[in-house]
């Protein structure tokens, strides 16, 4: 392998994602309507996740899901990129949310 060719497998983020598969619902800031969708992976400072609704770009968001159970998140969170699958009438959306910010707060309003 060459010097200039990154490893596969190596990811070079702060945070690391996993790759995940479980329910969260949502709410477009601004909106009352609270819309169904499905992670993909997450990590400390961020995540992915698929819905059958579009989004504009740059969505700011607010993101329910549960990672067990009793551990119930709300994340607050910005779009950075999309890309739609037409056939299954998908999109697929990547955020900016601290993760790891609100499980930290989550935590300590329990202590």
């Amino acid at each position: 392998m060459a010097n200039d060719q990154p490893s596969r497998g190596v990811q070079l983020r702060k945070h690391p994602r996993l790759s995940v598969s479980f329910p969260l619902t949502f709410v477009v800031d601004g909106d009352s309507v609270t819309k169904d969708g499905g992670a993909l992976d997450i990590g400390g400072g961020g995540m992915s996740f698929e819905s059958a609704d579009s989004l504009a770009a740059r969505s700011l968001l607010i993101l329910c899901f549960g990672l067990r159970p009793g551990l119930n998140l709300q994340v607050r969170g910005r779009t950075i990129s999309c890309s739609s699958d037409a056939a299954k009438n998908v999109h697929r959306y990547r955020l900016v949310a601290y993760v790891n910010d609100s499980w930290r707060a989550l935590l300590m309003s329990s202590i």
